[in-house]
């Protein structure tokens, strides 16, 4: 592993920075403008502002479409249940890979409660880094090649007591550009983006990259205490 890579890595772990770049991207649960449920994760958001910030570390990064669904065994008390997409879907989700493959996916909010989802607390998940799970031990990460494989990965976690695990399919690729931040409206099209495009420009990503990059450094302070809209107003003003 790379230098710039092991600090990438360590430093999107910490919590003051999953606090930081959540407090940007994480919505309520909404349905989209395609009609469609959306649990607020902003993965495409996610996906789009980690990947640049990737950029400025030197590393290159890919951005990864495809299926994703977590699992939850059962208990004595309460049947499995599922958050994502299953088999048949076309894609559901997007996450950054490695060169090597390793998953990096900071998007699920495992916390909310939706429907017959049982609301994971922050010490049991907190995301997906080089394809480990954080915190570590506390979960299982798979990733499949085939839709065969995803299926059958749903069901043994489906039997797994209490167990939370996920299970990723990627589908296509593309590698992490600056040039998709120039049109990030129309490459993110979610409805985090949405809400956005009514009072900012499409410059509004780069500049949440560039407040990222300075929060890391210790430059700026943090947004920890202030509304969402306060905070992309925070973040509006930067210069870059």
């Amino acid at each position: 592993m790379s230098t710039e890579l092991s600090e990438f890595s360590s430093r999107i772990s910490e919590e003051a920075f999953l606090s930081e770049i959540h407090r940007l991207l994480w919505i309520e649960p909404v349905v989209d403008q395609h009609g469609v449920f959306d649990p607020g994760w902003s993965c495409r958001d996610h996906t789009l502002v980690l990947g640049n910030l990737a950029v400025l570390f030197r590393l290159a990064l890919s951005s990864v479409d495809g299926l994703c669904i977590y699992m939850r065994g059962g208990t004595n008390q309460s049947p499995p249940v599922a958050l994502g997409a299953n088999t048949n879907a076309t894609s559901n989700h997007r996450w950054l890979e490695t060169v090597e493959g390793g998953i990096i996916d900071l998007s699920p909010n495992l916390g909310l409660s939706e429907g017959i989802w049982r609301s994971v607390p922050k010490n049991r998940f907190s995301g997906i880094v080089l394809g480990d799970w954080l915190p570590a031990g506390r979960g299982r990460v798979v990733k499949c090649l085939t839709r065969q494989a995803y299926d059958a990965a749903i069901a043994e976690a489906s039997n797994l007591p209490n167990e939370i695990s996920g299970i990723y399919l990627p589908l296509s690729r593309e590698p992490v550009s600056t040039d998709q931040l120039a049109d990030a409206f129309q490459s993110v099209d979610s409805p985090l983006s949405n809400k956005l495009r009514r009072d900012y420009g499409p410059g509004i990503y780069a500049k949440a990259v560039i407040h990222l990059r300075d929060f890391l450094r210790g430059e700026v302070r943090g947004l920890a205490g202030v509304s969402r809209s306060k905070a992309w107003q925070i973040v509006n003003s930067r210069k870059y």
